[in-house]
C-alpha cells in the first residue's frame, strides 16, 4: 500500500495541478450561479413591490372593492431582505469570487452600452456602416471573450 501511494505522490503535483484548477473554476461557477439566481430573484420581487399598488389602485377603481395586499406586500419586503442577506453571505464567503461576479457584470454593462451608443451614432449618421461594422465586431470579439473566458481567480 505504501508503494501504491508512493506512486501516486509522484504522479500527483501534475494532476492535483489540473484538479486544483478544475475546482477553482467549479467554485467561481457555482458561486456565479447563486449569485445570479439571488440577483435575480431579487429583481423579481422589487419590480412585484413596485406593482402592488397599481395593482391595487387597478382592482380597487374597476370592482369598487377595497383589497388589501398588505400580507402580500410584507412576504415580498421580507423576500427582498432575505435576498439581500444572502447576497452579503455570499459575499462574505468568497469575497474574491464575488469581486470577480461584479467585475464581469460591470465589463458586460459597459460593452453593452458601447454596443448601443454605436448604433444610436449609426442611426444618427455620425458614422458611416463600415465604422460601425468594424467597431461593432470589436465589441462583439470582446463579449465572447469575456463569456468564454472570464477571469480566473486561483484557488489558495
Amino acid at each position: 500500500a505504501i508503494a501504491f501511494l508512493d506512486a501516486i505522490w509522484d504522479i500527483s503535483p501534475r494532476w492535483l495541478g489540473w484538479a486544483h484548477e478544475l475546482a477553482g473554476r467549479m467554485n467561481v461557477a457555482a458561486v456565479t450561479l447563486q449569485h445570479n439566481v439571488l440577483l435575480g430573484f431579487l429583481n423579481a420581487r422589487q419590480e412585484a413591490i413596485e406593482a402592488v399598488p397599481k395593482l391595487m389602485a387597478q382592482i380597487d377603481l374597476e370592482d369598487g372593492h377595497d383589497l388589501d395586499l398588505t400580507a402580500l406586500t410584507l412576504s415580498l419586503h421580507l423576500d427582498v431582505e432575505r435576498a439581500q442577506g444572502s447576497l452579503e453571505e455570499l459575499q462574505l464567503f468568497d469575497g474574491e469570487v464575488f469581486s470577480s461576479i461584479a467585475t464581469v457584470i460591470a465589463a458586460r454593462t459597459v460593452l453593452h452600452k458601447q454596443q448601443e451608443t454605436l448604433h444610436r451614432l449609426s442611426h444618427e449618421g455620425m458614422l458611416d456602416s463600415s465604422e460601425v461594422t468594424k467597431l461593432s465586431n470589436h465589441v462583439e470579439h470582446q463579449m465572447k471573450r469575456l463569456v468564454f473566458n472570464p477571469p480566473f481567480l486561483p484557488l489558495p
